[in-house]
């Protein structure tokens, strides 16, 4: 399907209540071709068919999208907000037809019209940049006592580079030392990125922190010599292909690993949560939930789920069989399981 194309599909061939649509908000970096790839390999294992349509970074177009999606009354939608403020009206239009509403990767507001949210703690990733930050600093030679951090972050509309950003300032707001120059680079480009980089190293920043692993890509080659005498670092997250071999080779110091697979696996289990609550079964409480081996917590009266990020530095990465073991989502180290087994997912207390 044509990326920025409202899909025209018919409801015999949506195949009815056995169809799940999923609303990417762009296809500009690895973590949201992957996901798409995870959320149709699970849903399709579930014997859903999947219906991915790509809003190419234009919320007017994925309203319409969602919209067109609800007519055909599916078995659910999963949402990933371009901007998760306009997308409100076509959510509660969904949501009052009785389909389920699956928010996955970036946010919304509690008060909006969804179901069940699977999505990392991006606040809890913000904070452990921010620890790893100051630890790299003083690392980092230099006569002056203060220091100096670039953040990229992504594009402002994206709820999960704001939470991250609102996670990492509170944490360096006690550090009157350490002064944070934060610019974004739209539309998650990592050209914008360089740009930046390319504007903002004249102020010789000691640390640059990219708030995904293409955005420092595209940064590195710039500082690569300052990178390798440590006059500099860099760090990432988001654990993607490109961020994973850069850690492995010693241009980045730091990388945070966001949950993808866990998150997918999450929305399945709130798929069953939801529709258990729609017949009138108990459905999904508060308490702590993991998945494939990651921590969380329900939330919300069971409506959302976080999961925690994971840490990864270069020792992580040291020999094949190791990093093979931690089942990296940027190695595209893919988990399967059985539908059975799919839905029997289930967290603590439940």
């Amino acid at each position: 399907m044509a990326q920025g194309m409202i899909f025209p599909i018919s409801m015999a061939e949506a195949e009815g209540s056995r169809t799940i649509y999923y609303l990417i908000p762009t296809l500009v970096d690895e973590f949201q071709t992957e996901s798409q790839r995870m959320i149709e390999s699970v849903f399709s294992t579930l014997n859903y068919k999947v219906v991915s349509v790509n809003a190419d970074g234009n919320p007017e177009l994925q309203a319409r999208q969602l919209r067109n999606a609800a007519d055909d009354n599916p078995a659910g939608i999963i949402v990933n907000a371009v901007d998760a403020l306009s997308i409100g009206e076509a959510l509660k239009s969904a949501q009052a037809k009785g389909i389920p509403i699956l928010v996955y990767d970036r946010m919304l507001s509690t008060d909006e019209a969804f179901d069940f949210a699977s999505v990392s703690n991006a606040e809890a990733i913000g904070q452990m940049a921010a620890n790893k930050a100051i630890d790299l600093l003083v690392d980092i030679p230099g006569s002056s006592a203060q220091k100096t951090i670039l953040q990229i972050v992504g594009d402002p509309g994206d709820t999960y580079s704001l939470r991250v950003l609102a996670g990492f300032q509170a944490t360096l707001r006690k550090h009157k030392r350490i002064n944070v120059i934060t610019v974004p680079a739209m539309g998650w480009e990592p050209a914008n990125a360089r740009m930046l980089a390319k504007e903002h190293l004249k102020l010789n920043p000691d640390l640059i922190f990219c708030h995904s692993s293409d955005l420092a890509a595209a940064v590195i080659p710039l500082i690569e010599p300052d990178i390798r005498s440590h006059k500099v670092a860099v760090m990432a997250i988001t654990g993607a292909p490109v961020g994973i071999n850069l850690l492995a080779q010693g241009l980045e110091s730091f990388e945070i690993e966001q949950p993808l697979y866990a998150q997918v696996y999450g929305l399945a289990l709130g798929l069953q949560g939801v529709m258990d609550r729609k017949k009138g079964m108990p459905g999904l409480k508060d308490g702590p939930c993991e998945i494939l081996g990651v921590s969380g917590k329900l939330e919300a009266n069971g409506r959302v789920l976080t999961l925690k990020g994971r840490p990864l530095v270069r020792e992580d990465l040291k020999d094949d069989k190791n990093r093979a073991m931690l089942g990296l989502w940027g190695d595209l180290a893919r988990p399967t399981m059985s539908a059975d087994k799919i839905n029997s997912l289930a967290c603590e207390g439940h």
